[in-house]
């Protein structure tokens, strides 16, 4: 139905009547169900309900620190526990280059050490100037929970994990003051506290520089360790209001304490707040019921009034129901489609529409044919979300510069047209699969192909910022494996053209686990967050997963934001050194230590390649019962028969999805 938008817009006089009754109808509800809900409520708070809300925020902010530094200590520990078992612990010179590896990566880690099973230090990689302090800390003896141990210069966390074969013990001394910045209650206001407590009830760490009296109340409830919970306990003339967490796989409990007099005044300034909010959303209702006919009758209007004449159906029908009307146009087209010889006379621009190759999340991708060129074409349509005329104007400078690239590892973009706030794309038709099928098949690729593979993505996007040019969506899915053998980047800056009006800033495009860091804390996104992507694609190939994996879209934002990547050859051993160094390489978190630009990694990669004679493994078609499109390494697990033809396959266009 989109790409009927495209084509020339017909202004006929269908009545709004029905859809902007229905309309006005939803924006009323919108706007009295909040009053309805809210007024009473506001109206009967009282101090207790107070107090009750803010209770419940200080066991959300509890709960939410114990678990945030329950992460970061369980992603530490798992870099420890794969170096505890590395073999390369076995080798001359292999621990000195694994703990001063870790030393390098993680900055908060003030020393490393390996100890004997009596305690007694075998080798050891510090920080300059805090010999003494690893002194003092290595007295305690090691233990299975993360200890804070006090010293000269501030309080230390220690953490003993066990060496394989009970050979000793691997212990790391971590500056504590990613756990004061943690514990800076941000949320819920500059007078309210948190520290961490011991089961001892002795104060571990804390948010600031002096911290409350703790009444015997929360202690006693804090010190089980066990659960959670919050309270409001007698503390001097007035009341303190706590809550307290555990921290799984710990002996410490979070603890988030604040006067009562205080939490009433938040409340208070909670309960104002609230109250606007109802009066800004009535405000925002009646002016969305406003624009109603502006920005949803009449677009869907213009949508109807061009689907009906290219149906062919009356241009004046004797019902003012624009849903009935669009029920009416869908039944027509989807019959229409089950015919292909009919597909043929539908027309995008100059271009003819030869069939559907499939569905993006931001558009539709068809087959298509220019007849003034007379060459095969990619019709990918793209609808930005908000459009300007400076946007617009922006959009078209980077068309133009796309049609300018010209490189064998690039898709080649023949037109873009944009058009009453959509656009479509005419580019080059590759005959091939997407990296993302290869890659569904095989798992993971030979280091051989992943290097000629990642030299040459590195050389496409070395030509594109070499004319400006930014990709902002590298993945799997938009990189095209031809058949004859080449290697092609599509979907330049279509993730940015399809959000043509958001501030570079405030929204991020691009694919969860391969946006890089700076880009997910709103630093934008530059030519280094493309090699950022880059390094997560070869990372996939070579190992069979993402580098920064997790069990949500939140958790894998933030350990792509805080957390490292388990080397590549801990997972895959065996990978040359010098392409999993350049691999972890470009997956660092600091965008000046990713190697340089796109041109300085296509160089590296050349040269490996070169020297190890390696060369690229393409896909071969082949044609199977009720399997299209797959690999050659499916032959022998199916009933597949090498072709020259595979109906369906790639497009030459990946699709593209973002997070705001």
């Amino acid at each position: 139905m989109r790409y009927l938008l495209l084509d020339r817009t017909v202004r006929l006089d269908i009545r709004p009547r029905s859809l902007l009754t229905r309309v006005l109808a939803a924006f009323a509800i919108v706007a009295l169900v909040p009053v309805a809900v809210l007024a009473p409520s506001l109206i009967r708070l009282d101090r207790e309900a107070m107090t009750t809300q803010v209770l419940r925020t200080h066991s959300v902010a509890a709960r939410a620190t114990a678990e945030r530094i329950a992460a970061r200590l369980q992603g530490i520990e798992a870099i420890m526990a794969d170096i505890a078992e590395n073999p390369e612990l076995a080798r001359k010179g292999g621990p000195e280059r694994l703990l001063r590896g870790l030393l390098r990566r993680r900055p908060e880690i003030a020393a490393v050490v390996l100890t004997d099973p009596a305690g007694e230090t075998v080798l050891g990689v510090q920080r300059k100037g805090l010999r003494s302090v690893v002194s003092t800390v290595l007295r305690t003896p090691p233990a299975p929970v993360p200890e804070v141990v006090p010293a000269k210069q501030g309080r230390w966390i220690v953490l003993s994990t066990p060496l394989a074969g009970d050979a000793g013990w691997l212990r790391l001394i971590i500056d504590s003051g990613w756990v004061s910045r943690i514990l800076r209650p941000e949320e819920i206001g500059e007078e309210a506290e948190l520290a961490v407590i011991g089961r001892d009830g002795s104060i571990q760490l804390v948010s600031g520089d002096q911290l409350l009296e703790l009444p015997a109340g929360l202690l006693a409830a804090a010190r089980g360790g066990r659960t959670s919970g919050a309270s409001a306990f007698p503390a001097g003339g007035g009341a303190i209001l706590g809550a307290w967490a555990p921290v799984p796989g710990t002996a410490w409990t979070v603890v988030s304490l604040q006067p009562r007099a205080i939490a009433e005044a938040v409340a208070v300034r909670m309960r104002r707040r609230a109250a606007l909010a109802v009066a800004l959303g009535l405000i925002l209702a009646a002016a969305l019921a406003g624009g109603a006919y502006r920005s949803v009758v009449r677009p869907l209007r213009r949508l109807l009034a061009t689907q009906r004449k290219l149906e062919g159906l009356t241009e004046r029908p004797h019902t003012g129901d624009e849903l009935a009307l669009l029920e009416e146009s869908l039944s027509v087209l989807a019959r229409r489609l089950a015919d292909r010889e009919d597909l043929g006379s539908v027309f995008l621009g100059r271009y003819q529409v030869l069939g559907v190759l499939g569905e993006g999340s931001m558009g539709t991708v068809f087959r298509g044919w220019d007849p003034k060129l007379r060459r095969p074409v990619a019709l990918k349509t793209v609808r930005p979300e908000r459009s300007g005329s400076e946007r617009r104007s922006n959009l078209l400078d980077e068309a133009a510069a796309a049609a300018q690239l010209v490189h064998p590892n690039v898709v080649a973009v023949y037109d873009v047209v944009e058009r009453d706030g959509v656009g479509f794309i005419a580019m080059e038709l590759i005959d091939g699969i997407g990296l993302d099928r290869l890659l569904a098949v095989r798992g993971t690729l030979a280091p051989g192909n992943v290097a000629v593979l990642g030299h040459a993505m590195a050389e496409g996007l070395a030509a594109a910022h070499g004319v400006g040019l930014v990709h902002h969506d590298v993945k799997p899915g938009n990189v095209l494996l031809g058949f004859d053998g080449s290697i092609k980047l599509g979907d330049f800056g279509v993730a940015r053209f399809a959000g043509t009006g958001d501030d570079e800033r405030s929204v991020v495009y691009g694919t969860p686990g391969y946006i890089p860091p700076e880009a997910l804390e709103g630093r934008g996104y530059g030519q280094v967050g493309d090699l950022f992507a880059l390094g997560a694609v070869l990372y996939r190939c070579l190992t069979g997963r993402l580098p920064f994996r997790g069990k949500n879209l939140g958790e894998m934002i933030v350990r792509t934001i805080e957390g490292d990547p388990v080397p590549v050859e801990t997972i895959r051993p065996g990978v040359p050194a010098e392409l999993a160094t350049l691999v972890m390489q470009l997956l660092e978190r600091d965008p000046a230590r990713r190697g340089g630009n796109a041109a300085v990694v296509a160089e590296r990669l050349e040269r490996l390649v070169t020297l190890n004679g390696w060369s690229w493994d393409p896909p071969e078609r082949v044609e199977c019962a009720g399997l299209e499109g797959v690999t050659r390494d499916r032959i022998e697990r199916s009933q597949c028969v090498p072709t020259g033809r595979i109906p369906g396959t790639g497009n030459g266009v990946g699709s593209s999805s973002r997070t705001g």
